[in-house]
């Protein structure tokens, strides 16, 4: 059962969100070394130091909401059932879109490439080590 979150928690949860959310839209307007933490906290209407506490740097803001999906390729991988596809997301996608692919790709006379990272890696041509 899913623990509902107090109206604090739900407050921490959103201003962090609107941090990341106004930092993340500066710093693809501008460029990261171009957005300050105070142009940041300005612009999600929290103080500079409400930053400072929810992130903990300039670089967190952007990182720290990634972090912790980290783990998450590794834990599907081992999550899965035994016989299951090797990327059921690819295989569900590609077989999806196949028809809409090759009916554009063959208007066109050229085949579309895949977006399924697996099939496309292993299409790369091998690079030599330097």
């Amino acid at each position: 059962m899913t623990e509902e979150l107090g109206l604090r928690a739900r407050k921490k949860k959103q201003t962090a969100a609107r941090i990341w959310r106004v930092a993340v839209d500066l710093c693809s307007e501008r460029g990261f070394d171009h957005v300050s933490v105070a142009e940041i906290a300005e612009a999600a209407e929290v103080s500079k130091m409400t930053v400072f506490n929810y992130f903990g740097t300039k670089e967190g803001v952007i990182v720290s909401p990634m972090e912790e999906h980290v783990g998450d390729p590794a834990r599907a991988v081992r999550e899965r059932q035994p016989g299951s596809p090797r990327s059921p997301r690819c295989a569900a996608s590609s077989w999806s879109r196949s028809a809409d692919v090759t009916h554009r790709s063959a208007s066109a006379g050229t085949r579309a490439p895949s977006r399924c990272a697996s099939s496309s890696a292993r299409r790369r041509p091998s690079r030599t080590a330097w």
